[in-house]
């Protein structure tokens, strides 16, 4: 697999990423969503290595967005739910592709039904933090942004990761940061 283009500096930034690169337009973060550092023109078109229909729906998930009101008003529908959308099996599968990982097509809707699983049970551990943490709170959180981090490691990610490795169905674990807003009486 290539390394993230990240880590070198290019002479021109504009130059065409190789599939097995990060996916992100270094120097042009007008094609990025910097609330989840996700491509604005996520594809729902099959790939070109691909030999398998996928479904191109996709879910509603109970996380509340913080929106702005440029947000809002976002003509390319990304922000017209007051909650966070999932990505449907089909970008979920080009993601891979594009950040050079090869994953069974006939997995793809298993993985993202885990994705979503996943994404509630952490916002469910939020919400029992901040009712437990935070008792001035007015109204419930709502998730601003989110940026998954496989490569960037804390000590406590790397015990636990190795403990997944050793034990899969006791310790799953993966590492996201997450930026949400709360309203209080303070």
């Amino acid at each position: 697999m290539a390394s993230c283009p990240m880590s070198k500096q290019h002479s021109d930034p504009n130059a065409p990423l190789l599939a097995a690169q990060c996916p992100v337009t270094h120097g042009n973060d007008e094609g990025v969503n910097p609330l989840n550092n996700v491509p604005l023109n996520l594809s729902q078109s099959p790939n070109s290595n691909q030999s398998t229909v996928l479904s191109t729906k996709r879910e509603t998930s109970t996380i509340p967005r913080a929106l702005s009101s440029d947000q809002a008003n976002d003509p390319l529908d990304q922000h017209s739910s007051s909650n966070w959308v999932y990505p449907s099996p089909q970008q979920f599968f080009n993601a891979l592709n594009r950040k050079g990982y090869q994953m069974p097509e006939n997995q793809m809707a298993t993985m993202v039904q885990l994705h979503n699983f996943l994404n509630e049970e952490a916002w469910a551990e939020v919400l029992d933090w901040e009712k437990r943490w935070n008792s001035n709170s007015t109204s419930p959180p709502q998730l601003a942004q989110i940026n998954g981090k496989p490569r960037e490691l804390t000590y406590k990610a790397r015990t636990l990761q190795w403990a997944n490795w050793m034990m899969p169905s006791r310790f799953p674990y993966v590492q996201i940061d997450l930026k949400y807003y709360r309203e209080t009486n303070v």
